[in-house]
């Protein structure tokens, strides 16, 4: 059962909703001050009321600290890995997702996103 609770009129408290234990203060129009939210011409909200812009590359190397990590591999050993990795994965290694492979003389950690779609996420000499 929810109950509904007015605040009293002129008190600034704006209207509370409550619903067992759950309890929401919903938003008071007396704090609302239009000057802090400055319009365009059309009725959009303009420029104003944040702290500022941020430095394209501030946002740059925010989302580049995101993406995992990838080895980058020299043409000609990316294209034998691939080509192992193509020719002679099992079964049971194509529906894995991270599959370890010995190729030559190292050991390569693979994300496996279908066939011939495969990501080194890492690569040790053996």
């Amino acid at each position: 059962m929810r109950n509904s609770v007015p605040a009293p009129a002129n008190s600034g408290a704006g209207e509370q909703i409550q619903d067992g234990e759950n309890s929401t203060n919903f938003f008071n129009s007396d704090e609302w001050e239009e000057s802090k939210h400055p319009r365009k011409e059309n009725g959009q909200f303009g420029e104003g009321g944040s702290s500022g812009k941020v430095e394209k590359s501030q946002r740059s190397d925010k989302i580049r600290k995101r993406t995992r990590k990838e080895v980058q591999l020299p043409k000609d050993e990316y294209a034998r890995v691939m080509s192992e990795l193509n020719t002679n994965l099992t079964k049971e290694q194509r529906k894995k997702k991270s599959i370890t492979k010995a190729i030559g003389n190292h050991i390569y950690k693979i994300e496996n996103k279908g066939f011939n779609n495969y990501r080194i996420v890492s690569k040790k000499e053996i």
